[in-house]
């Protein structure tokens, strides 16, 4: 009878024991790493399993500065221009990048068991500033671009209205400059960036500019004199000097 017990529990016990012993594990390993990256976690390629949020931290911070420091060459028709990824506002996000990769497999069991099998490479985020970058272009076109698209021009020379006509022209193109642009700051690519050209049409017409002309005109011609009833006050500004005012 002592020994049909003995088996008996023995029989209970030893897959008590088998199921209990992963679940032990699993509860100390968690504890001990649980403000840590879990592992099979790695940041742009950089294994950090086990790692904490500083160490983590630092890595993703040398990935982003190895970015920045990298200089991305642009060819507008044939002429090359060197562009720091700084004068167009590229930001990375360090901290987002950490943030998920303390997260990767820390949904419970689940997660825990699925960090022996699978690999998880965060990303660190980047962007750039597209106002900035179209000002950049602008720039490159007036250097690269013999005949640009024109938008028109009223100037005033003396007392004399000076004007240009609006005229199509090459130009680059904006949308796929940018998305060429920000993948090679993101990517640190050392290749050149060849920023393809479309025909661009002016914004403004031939008949925007002759009532600019007119009114521009009409008000050099006139002059204008400011008067104050209640107070006698009268003050007279010439033709010349409503010139140099426009």
């Amino acid at each position: 009878m002592t020994t049909s017990r003995k088996r008996l529990t023995l029989f209970i016990a030893v897959p008590l024991m088998l199921l209990l012993l992963p679940l032990s594990i699993y509860f100390v390993d968690t504890a001990a790493a649980s403000d840590k990256v879990s592992r099979n976690v790695s940041i742009e390629g950089e294994d950090v399993s086990r790692f904490t949020e500083a160490e983590a931290t630092e890595v993703a911070s040398e990935y982003a500065d190895s970015l920045m420091n990298n200089r991305v060459t642009v060819s507008v028709e044939g002429t090359e221009f060197v562009l720091d990824p700084e004068s167009v506002g590229t930001t990375f996000d360090v901290d987002g990048a950490v943030t998920r990769a303390l997260a990767e497999n820390k949904n419970g069991l689940t997660g825990w068991l699925r960090a022996f099998s699978s690999e998880v490479d965060v990303p660190v985020d980047g962007s750039l500033d597209p106002e900035l970058l179209a000002a950049q272009i602008d720039e490159w076109e007036k250097t690269a671009i013999a005949n640009p698209a024109f938008e028109g021009s009223i100037t005033i020379s003396g007392q004399s209205v000076e004007f240009e006509y609006p005229h199509a022209g090459p130009a680059v193109d904006r949308d796929a400059a940018f998305d060429l642009i920000q993948t090679a700051i993101l990517s640190g690519s050392s290749d050149v960036v060849e920023l393809p050209l479309v025909v661009a049409e002016p914004t403004l017409t031939e008949s925007d500019i002759d009532a600019g002309v007119q009114r521009a005109t009409q008000i050099i011609d006139r002059g204008v004199t400011l008067t104050n009833g209640e107070y006698g006050f009268e003050f007279g500004v010439n033709s010349f000097n409503i010139a140099r005012a426009l």
